[in-house]
């Protein structure tokens, strides 16, 4: 039976209430299924199942997994050494199945936030952009980098997770060993998720129709209805066909839900690969083509998506937006953003500022903070457009298109 997250949480919680481990029955409530359609609880792997739009978890796995962690041996006093390396952790490179290595990362991070605000005791900021301490990379005698106390280290990362567990709860550091210690079965318990989590990675790496293997990653992976997929770009090509724009001024509204979108190749993505979604224009109704789970959310947040002729060519698909020479007003804030860019400058300094959004006024007229790159501390104004010159705007680059760089 297929139950809810929240149901999800509250079965685990139930089932470890007893459990010494530090099973953290949350992140099954939170759990959000990115490029993954499995969730890790210690070393047992919870499948997400999409029904009907939402995520849904199967309950005899939920309950497997909380009565294998509840009847796992578990001892606080049984401690070992966790294997941290206390002499220059290289903990920049991202690896989400290394445990150890994710430890260290937090306590780099940690550091050099306590660093960033409250500076540091061993002298001034040497590291690239001031961000940091000179021995943040070293871990000192409480084995933690330069800086950072166990407190604040808690206080930043005491609710994080690591396959469902905090391990915040039973790290501790040995003054006398200077090793970080954990219970035995904790470590064991990490381990086994690791390596499970890492065979089923390779799992997802292969293309689902010829059995290809990836080597950009996660770059196969693409969401569907039902979950997610991994098709290679030639299997795309094959099973999928590409747009030819018959639904050109179609309302969205009109479209059979026969007609799914996930038939199609996505309409932006330069490799070919599965759209999801009919994309609409939301102010005119019109439909724009099919895109996938990516290339519709770039385009709802309206950030940089102007920055291509083909961004602003698949808006301009909407038949409202091309007869009147407009675009939807959730991409009126970048045009104007890209025009101030162009067009402003602090005195003669020949870099582009920075310009955000700062409020709107019930006429229409925005106020724009312009701050120089080059002076950003020195150098900040405003400048306030109406409602009338940002259509004129909008109009004119309908018109132009985007500046070539």
């Amino acid at each position: 039976m297929l139950i809810s997250p929240q149901t999800a949480r509250h079965l685990l919680a139930d089932l470890t209430h007893d459990c010494g481990l530090p099973v953290d029955p949350d992140e099954l409530a939170h759990c959000r299924f990115t490029l993954r359609d499995r969730i890790f609880i210690g070393d047992f792997p919870i499948r997400g199942y999409k029904h009907k739009g939402r995520w849904r978890l199967d309950n005899r796995e939920v309950q497997r997994a909380g009565r294998a962690l509840a009847q796992l041996p578990f001892d606080p006093h049984d401690l070992v050494d966790t294997k941290l390396p206390v002499r220059r952790p290289d903990a920049d490179e991202y690896d989400d199945t290394n445990w150890r290595r994710m430890l260290l990362r937090w306590m780099r991070h940690a550091a050099a936030k306590e660093t960033w605000n409250n500076g540091c005791a061993c002298g001034p900021r040497t590291d690239e952009g001031g961000r940091g301490c000179r021995r943040r990379r070293v871990l000192q005698d409480n084995g933690l980098p330069c800086g950072l106390t166990q407190a604040q280290f808690k206080q930043h990362y005491g609710r994080h997770t690591i396959a469902g567990t905090r391990p915040m709860d039973v790290l501790s550091w040995s003054q006398g060993r200077k090793k970080w210690l954990a219970p035995r079965a904790y470590v064991q318990l990490l381990d086994r998720w690791a390596t499970a989590q890492d065979a089923l990675d390779d799992k997802a790496q292969q293309c689902s129709g010829c059995g290809k293997t990836n080597d950009d990653h996660w770059g196969w992976r693409a969401p569907t209805r039902n979950g997610w997929i991994t098709l290679c770009p030639q299997c795309t090509s094959t099973s999928h066909e590409k747009y030819a724009g018959h639904l050109r001024g179609t309302k969205y509204d009109s479209i059979s839900r026969l007609v799914r979108a996930d038939g199609y190749l996505c309409q932006l993505c330069p490799d070919p690969r599965r759209a999801l979604h009919w994309d609409h224009c939301h102010d005119h109704g019109y439909v724009r083509g099919p895109l996938c789970a990516s290339c519709n959310t770039y385009e709802s947040l309206g950030t940089d998506f102007l920055s291509t002729t083909a961004g602003l060519d698949h808006l301009l698909e909407c038949r409202g937006c091309r007869l009147q020479q407009t675009l939807p007003k959730h991409h009126h804030t970048a045009v104007v953003r890209k025009h101030l860019e162009m067009t402003e400058r602090h005195d003669r300094c020949k870099q582009p500022p920075r310009v955000g959004e700062e409020g709107t006024a019930a006429d229409g007229t925005v106020r724009f903070e312009l701050r120089c790159n080059a002076h950003p501390q020195e150098k900040r104004w405003e400048q306030m457009l109406g409602g009338s010159a940002i259509t004129e705007l909008v109009r004119e680059f309908v018109t132009r298109g985007p500046a070539k760089p």
